[in-house]
């Protein structure tokens, strides 16, 4: 066969199956997943982001759902974890190790694969470690980032993604919890294990972040990176 006729074939059988799959989607009561930009299907972290259109992109058949979609269809819901900003205090803040779901048969009651921060009106945000690997190997956007989307899960609903956050960044909730919002903070990526990378994220109020760094900085002055001390009793 005519090599670009070969080519053309291809292209033209990977765009028909994406089609195919993303409309019947639907069909599970998905709605678009939009983007930072505010498009309708923007959100190249998912497969409702419509990602075939994405520069230099391709049929993408190891791809999972971003955050809130994933929370929609209920699949991991026995590794999710979910929390309450506005019945905290100024202080609230907690500090989760996730894995992404193409480890979810990895994931413990100690590592969630969803975070909901329930805000008590229509509309929550959902986070998860958008992990490059297995079944989601072929994402398009925001490779082994942490991301938030703001979404009803609840049912059919338009979602957006809110931030993708790297090593070391922060995203603030504005309106969440207290009045300076609420605090998403990828503290680090444990890359230890090759099969099963560990995000540690922080999720707080400006006040309670700012507690847990100095906490943390101190921490690491007296007892070295890897030091056996460093959480473990002498005795």
């Amino acid at each position: 066969m005519c090599p670009l006729i070969d080519f053309v074939l291809k292209i033209t059988i990977s765009y028909l199956l994406f089609y195919f799959h993303f409309h019947i989607r639907h069909n599970f009561n998905l709605a678009h997943s939009g983007g930072i930009d505010g498009a309708i299907y923007s959100d190249k972290t998912g497969f409702m982001g419509n990602p075939a259109h994405a520069p230099g992109a391709r049929y993408a058949g190891n791809l999972c759902y971003d955050a809130a979609k994933s929370w929609q269809l209920g699949w991991y819901n026995d590794h999710d974890v979910t929390f309450y900003p506005e019945n905290e205090s100024s202080t609230w803040g907690t500090v989760n190790t996730m894995v992404g779901i193409a480890n979810y048969d990895q994931a413990t009651s100690d590592t969630p694969v969803l975070i909901k921060l329930e805000t008590g009106l229509a509309e929550d945000y959902f986070i998860n470690f958008n992990r490059a690997t297995g079944i989601n190997e072929q994402n398009v956007e925001a490779d082994d980032e942490v991301t938030i989307v703001k979404a009803n899960a609840d049912t059919k609903s338009q979602s957006y993604l809110q931030a993708t956050l790297l090593e070391g960044e922060s995203h603030t909730i504005d309106g969440l919890g207290t009045a300076s919002g609420i605090v998403v903070k990828l503290l680090s990526i444990d890359k230890t294990d090759p099969d099963l990378w560990k995000a540690e994220v922080f999720i707080g109020t400006d006040q309670a972040v700012s507690v847990y760094i100095v906490h943390l900085n101190t921490l690491l002055v007296s007892f070295p990176p890897h030091s056996p001390n460093l959480f473990h009793s002498s005795q």
